[in-house]
C-alpha cells in the first residue's frame, strides 16, 4: 500500500478560498499520513483520531498550484481535489512532496486511480 506523510491544506466550498468546508474536521489544517485503500485516498491529521476519506468515484479533477484556502506555499506545491460530496462542490488541498516532480508524480497517481472509479 502506498503511503507518505503530507500537509492538508484545508477544503473550499464551491471553488471560493474564502469558503471552507467545515464538517466531519475538514476545517482543521494540519500535518500528518496519508495513504489509498480500494475505494478512497485517505488523510490523518495529528492529534485527530478520525482520518478524512475521499472516495475515488467523487474526484472530478486533479491539479496543482501555489496556494489553496487562503494559504501559500513557496517551495513545494499543493495537489487540489475537485470533489463532490452531498451535492457540493469541494476542493481539497494537500503537499506531498517538496519537489515538483514529486509532486506531478502524486497527482498523476491519484487522476489515475480516480479515473478506474
Amino acid at each position: 500500500m502506498l503511503s507518505g506523510k503530507g500537509s492538508y491544506l484545508g477544503t473550499e466550498m464551491d471553488f471560493k478560498w474564502y469558503r471552507r468546508y467545515r464538517a466531519d474536521g475538514y476545517f482543521v489544517r494540519g500535518s500528518g499520513e496519508w495513504w489509498f485503500t480500494e475505494d478512497a485516498f485517505c488523510f490523518k491529521r495529528k492529534l485527530l483520531a478520525t482520518p478524512m476519506e475521499i472516495p475515488f468515484a467523487s474526484i472530478v479533477n486533479v491539479r496543482t498550484g501555489t496556494w489553496h484556502a487562503g494559504k501559500w506555499v513557496i517551495r513545494p506545491v499543493v495537489v487540489k481535489l475537485d470533489w463532490h460530496l452531498d451535492g457540493r462542490q469541494l476542493c481539497s488541498g494537500f503537499v506531498f512532496a517538496k519537489t515538483h516532480e514529486g509532486t506531478r508524480q502524486m497527482a498523476a497517481h491519484i487522476e489515475a486511480l480516480s479515473c478506474r472509479h
